[in-house]
């Protein structure tokens, strides 16, 4: 697994009470996303039928197997 760096070029970021200067990449990694136990309850167990009731917007907004924007999977709609 590997980082997915994000630049913004020409403006600043703000993050909760953090300024992220323009041309600072950020990167998240798909690995502690799909771990992260506030998010997926029980992450490191296979429990596929999780995805059949009680989805939440913030599963559905950290799922990022194929990665998300313009370096999604082209299979991914």
């Amino acid at each position: 697994m590997h980082r997915l760096p994000r630049v913004s070029p020409h403006q600043a970021l703000q993050f909760k009470e953090w300024i992220i200067p323009p041309g600072v990449p950020v990167s998240m990694s798909a690995y502690l996303q799909h771990t992260n136990p506030e998010i997926y309850p029980r992450p490191y167990e296979f429990i596929p039928e999780r995805w059949l009731e009680n989805v939440t917007p913030a599963m559905t907004k950290n799922y990022v197997p194929f990665a998300k924007g313009s370096r999604n999977c082209l299979g991914m709609k």
